[in-house]
């Protein structure tokens, strides 16, 4: 049988590419909802059974993006029942007060310094190539939630 969870998670879970990894899993786990940033971290909003969520969240844990860093995983079973249509990455809500982690500037991963020194590579000698495992975070962020929008 079919429940309604809400799931926050927080701690270093923006700007590490996060979002596609929860929206990935959703879908090879075939679980319908959403997931957004928040100002406080990561929103997950779903339909599936208790089994699945189960699952759904120790792959959360165990396979997350290797920059992140979970701090809690908070899972509400909420009374409304929400019809989803497939797994999406929903627009970032913009809450008052951001309680979220930022991870500070990581020098350049291996497979970006590949890619730099490539000359075949379109991002040849790219001054400010980086990827969701490398790069710039803290110096670039102007506010939360973490989206390209909200960085320099």
């Amino acid at each position: 049988m079919k429940f309604s969870y809400q799931i926050i998670i927080s701690g270093v879970v923006q700007g590490v590419g996060f979002r596609p990894f929860i929206y990935n899993l959703a879908n090879r786990l075939n679980i319908d909802g959403y997931v957004t940033n928040s100002s406080s971290g990561v929103l997950i909003e779903l339909s599936a059974d208790k089994k699945r969520v189960d699952e759904f969240i120790l792959s959360i844990r165990e396979l997350s993006p290797p920059l992140s860093n979970i701090d809690s995983i908070e899972i509400k079973r909420v009374t409304y029942k929400k019809r989803f249509e497939g797994f999406e990455i929903q627009n970032s809500i913009n809450q008052n007060l951001p309680t979220t982690k930022i991870l500070s500037d990581i020098s350049m991963c291996e497979k970006c310094q590949m890619e730099l020194d490539d000359r075949s590579n379109r991002r040849f000698n790219y001054p400010f190539i980086n990827c969701t495992n490398c790069g710039v975070r803290y110096s670039i962020i102007k506010n939360l939630p973490y989206d390209r929008d909200q960085t320099s």
